[in-house]
């Protein structure tokens, strides 16, 4: 159980398995903010590139670098607006649709 005393669903085990493959213990990460530092909870609130982008503005570089954006074009992760921290969501948004049309991860739950 998770230390809300809740379990996670089976698509939520599964997407962090997934999460997990994506990561490699001492792998170099690249944060980047948007407008907000943390939520209401006080977390931070970053973007991870696993590489560096050429562009990150590019749908292709989010897509492939950003795991953020691995994760919904994967569909392990929604793409959900937190206003005003939305530097990305169109491009999610995109990716939100094809992984879903595709049957992707688990988007067939969203």
């Amino acid at each position: 159980p998770a230390e809300t005393g809740k379990e996670n669903t089976e698509e939520g085990s599964e997407a962090s398995r997934y999460t997990k493959s994506l990561m490699a213990e001492g792998q170099t990460i690249y944060l980047a903010s948007d407008t907000s530092d943390v939520d209401s909870y006080d977390r931070l609130l970053r973007y991870v590139w696993l590489e560096l982008p050429d562009d990150p503005a590019d749908a292709d570089e989010v897509r492939s670098k950003m795991l953020n954006g691995i994760l919904v074009d994967q569909g392990y992760a929604k793409s959900k607006r937190y206003r005003p921290d939305t530097a990305y969501n169109d491009i999610f948004d995109e990716l939100a649709a094809d992984a879903k049309a595709a049957g992707r991860g688990v988007s067939s739950t969203f």
